[in-house]
């Protein structure tokens, strides 16, 4: 998949920008604060309907004060392998909404997923190593989502009934006197199947996963002496694949607690992915430049799915080339996207720090208050 053209009005200081990029390397460079990453998150937002930026707010996205709000949009024009040409567009309706339309008819985002796969690298990614688990369940259900019709979906359903259940729950724990309302039970049940459903997917997929994880870590980690492992911690404490009866009877273990919080305690939303490091788990004991290959590996491992199981090339966009990784890494990296015949966004402060002797074929694009200046080599 490669991008052909971009246009952009209006999305956070990006006024008016236009772009026909490379093929190959496209690399942004500026000064910080200039609009390189509202780019790349241009990018993405259009195809995922999210940010890939932690706080990212959609209300940020088409500032409301914009002169040209009327007319806010993005549109990418791609071509994927076959040679088929597509177009989405992400834009502001007159109620300040956001939408997305495919070819000029509108569209759910979710069936883009498998029409244009995309990876992104970010300076934060390593938090997903050192950090909280919802960040490790959360880049397991986005890679699950790309590679396996309908886990958006069932993904969806869940986080629908989880948002229900915990509402009449917060609801019941303000009350002097706490129930277990029909009403409670009722979506209880709905929150058990919806659960149970997306048990049996992450527990069918995860050897998948974890064989990738270990074929990919040797060719990552060659040569550093570091023997890398990973696991999938459940919440679910009995068997691996409990049955949707064994499922219930955990949940409402944890019925008192949860009606006196006011949120539920069990269930799937509590999974984590364990990675350990020579025999140490790596979220305590990892050092920053292992966090970040373990990091890489992840994202590798991501885009590497897509292509075996979509027969599709990824588009990939790296944040912040410079401090994501080491020389050492960054080349890696690069090589491993040309290999494929990638498409690939970099942002960074110099140009000087992507190394671009190996690559034919690149743009580089100088990014200055939302701007952008093309520099052929």
């Amino acid at each position: 998949m490669k991008i052909k053209r971009v246009s952009i009005y209006g999305f956070r200081n990006i006024e008016a920008a236009f772009l026909s990029p490379s093929e190959s390397l496209n690399v942004l460079w500026g000064l910080n604060g200039q609009g390189k990453t509202n780019f790349l998150e241009a990018i993405y937002t259009t195809l995922r309907a999210k940010s890939f930026r932690p706080y990212s707010q959609k209300a940020d996205w088409f500032p409301l004060n914009n002169e040209i709000n009327s007319k806010s949009e993005i549109s990418i024009e791609l071509e994927n392998s076959s040679g088929f040409i597509t177009e989405v567009k992400m834009f502001s309706n007159s109620q300040g909404r956001w939408e997305h339309a495919l070819n000029q008819k509108k569209t759910n985002p979710h069936k883009l997923r498998t029409k244009i796969p995309i990876v992104v690298f970010s300076p934060d990614d390593h938090a997903m190593i050192r950090g909280a688990p919802e960040m490790r369940r959360d880049y397991y259900d986005e890679v699950l989502s790309d590679v396996c019709p309908g886990y958006a979906e069932v993904l969806d359903r869940f986080e629908e009934s989880l948002k229900s259940r915990n509402k009449i729950l917060k609801r019941e724990s303000e009350k002097a006197f706490r129930e277990f309302t029909e009403e409670l039970k009722a979506w209880t049940d709905i929150f058990v199947k919806c659960a149970w459903e997306l048990c049996e997917l992450r527990t069918e997929l995860w050897p998948q996963f974890a064989s990738r994880f270990e074929k990919l870590g040797k060719s990552l980690f060659q040569g550093l002496g570091v023997l890398q492992k990973i696991t999938w911690e459940s919440d679910f404490k009995g068997s691996k694949r409990p049955t949707i009866e064994e499922l219930k009877v955990f949940i409402l273990k944890d019925i008192e607690k949860d009606l006196v919080t006011g949120w539920t305690h069990r269930g799937p939303h509590r999974d984590d992915i364990k990675i350990q490091l020579d025999g140490v788990e790596a979220r305590t004991s990892a050092s920053q430049g292992q966090a970040r290959l373990c990091a890489l590996l992840l994202k590798w491992l991501h885009a590497d799915w897509i292509m075996e199981d979509l027969n599709e090339i990824p588009i990939f966009l790296i944040d912040d080339l410079s401090s994501e990784l080491d020389a050492l890494r960054r080349r890696k990296l690069l090589e491993l996207t040309q290999s494929i015949n990638g498409q690939i966004f970099v942002s960074t402060t110099e140009p000087v720090l992507v190394d671009l002797n190996p690559i034919s074929e690149y743009t580089k694009i100088f990014v200055e208050k939302g701007g952008f200046l093309v520099k052929n080599p």
